[in-house]
């Protein structure tokens, strides 16, 4: 049966009424919310930049604003005693941080090196021989659409639903560009990727996917761009998307190539990572190139523990959805408690391993708290781990990798999926789980 939801009376109602009922659902009884916006405005007071005025519009969910030597930064600075990557601007409500990156000659506020400051207009802070200043931090609330669901992606908290927002927007803009997006592993990156080619004017169209984990690094060239005697991944999507998983996966020369033929091919690339490319490109460990081309636009995916009552909303639809046996099983108010004050490490897909085996293991109608087994395992590791800080280096080590590689075949359903949410080869993580004796 398809689910529908009343009219929404947002801008964006025109965009989502030619929509199929099942790709963007609307709820009115969630509770309103808003973008949060930030109108930044600096200037640099002092230095080889001196008059020069930066301006952006930033939200809450934003990636920072870098600033540095190199030109991959949001502010490009020509000072010599300024690190490639130096310092990054994180917004607030109502405020703004700076936050040295490790950087050279660091961040000054008067004359006080720091860490972190939060910045207020008509204050500044100086780094090398550049000072900057805060010349306005304006705010504006801009109503969310009520929606619940963009394609294959499920919420209701304001994360999700901003990214609900802008994945309509991204949808509607004109053109096609390439994309990038990021966030812990098992947080939706590629359903959303998805779910925009499946409601673009492009749904049509292919929809290729390489999972670039899953290739030896000597195999990745051979199946993006074929050989004599078969076709490459990147000619099979002509014309449509391809989505490469774990991009910065990629050796510098078959990113180089990537870049290159980004210029001819009929080709929309997205691509996802759990890495900061932007600070990867800036420190020479990514492809300038290739990254310019993934700045079409970027969405970060909000982890599970990060999204409130979400991860009680997936957890009764997964319910609902496994419920072939004819019991549907619900979640008794301590297991709801239980999945809210658990951090979920592994995200969406950690949270579908624990219902699923709850489920399998559970023979009455309600699920409880100790059927989730949430807290056992989290206490049992959380006192494992405090018994290795009295061990040597080498014991402590090789208990963590234990207890580490054991959470990952626990937490997911295959060997290849936990050889995944580790950054791994599946060959890679069958070694590592032999070597720690982890089966």
């Amino acid at each position: 049966m398809t689910e529908t939801c009343p009219a929404s009376t947002s801008p964006l109602r025109d965009l989502t009424a030619a929509m199929p009922p099942e790709i963007v659902l609307q709820d009115m009884s969630i509770q309103p919310s808003e973008r949060v916006v930030h109108r930044i405005v600096l200037r640099v007071s002092a230095g080889p930049d001196a008059g020069r005025q930066f301006t952006f519009d930033l939200e809450l969910a934003d990636r920072p604003l870098r600033g540095g030597r190199s030109e991959l930064c949001d502010l490009d600075l020509r000072d010599p005693r300024v690190s490639d990557l130096h310092f990054e601007l994180v917004a607030q409500r109502g405020a703004l941080i700076v936050r040295d990156l490790d950087s050279a000659t660091g961040v000054l506020v008067g004359d006080m090196r720091v860490r972190e400051a939060w910045l207020a207009p008509g204050t500044g802070f100086c780094i090398g021989g550049t000072r900057l200043e805060l010349v306005a931090l304006e705010l504006s609330d801009i109503p969310l659409p009520p929606f619940c669901r963009f394609g294959d992606l499920d919420g209701h908290s304001p994360a999700m639903r901003l990214t609900f927002h802008r994945l309509a927007e991204l949808m509607a803009r004109p053109g096609r560009c390439h994309g990038l997006f990021s966030g812990e592993a098992g947080t939706g990156k590629a359903l959303a990727a998805r779910s925009l080619h499946l409601m673009g004017p492009d749904r049509d169209t292919a929809f290729v996917v390489v999972d670039l984990r899953r290739l030896a690094r000597d195999q990745i060239d051979a199946e993006l761009f074929g050989t004599p005697a078969r076709r490459g991944r990147l000619a099979d999507a002509s014309g449509g998307t391809l989505l490469l998983q774990a991009i910065d996966e990629l050796s510098p020369a078959t990113q180089a190539a990537l870049a290159r033929a980004l210029v001819t091919a009929p080709v929309r690339l997205l691509a996802t990572s759990r890495r900061d490319l932007q600070q990867l490109a800036a420190a020479g460990l990514f492809d300038r190139d290739l990254h310019a081309r993934l700045s079409g636009f970027h969405v970060a995916l909000a982890p599970l523990r990060e999204r409130g009552r979400d991860v009680v909303l997936l957890a009764e639809r997964l319910l609902s959805r496994l419920g072939v046996d004819g019991r549907i099983r619900t979640l008794s108010a301590e297991a709801i408690a239980a999945m809210r004050e658990y951090s979920w490490p592994g995200n969406v897909r950690e949270l579908e391993f624990v219902v699923e085996r709850a489920r399998l293991a559970t023979e009455g109608p309600v699920l409880e708290r100790a059927d989730l087994g949430l807290g056992r395992d989290l206490d049992s590791n959380l006192a494992r781990v405090a018994a290795l800080m009295h061990s040597t280096h080498d014991e402590a080590v090789a208990g963590f990798e234990t207890l580490y590689f054991r959470h990952q075949l626990c937490a997911h359903r295959t060997k290849i999926a936990a050889a995944r949410a580790a950054g791994m080869t599946g060959e890679g993580f069958r070694l590592a789980c032999r070597r720690v004796r982890v089966s």
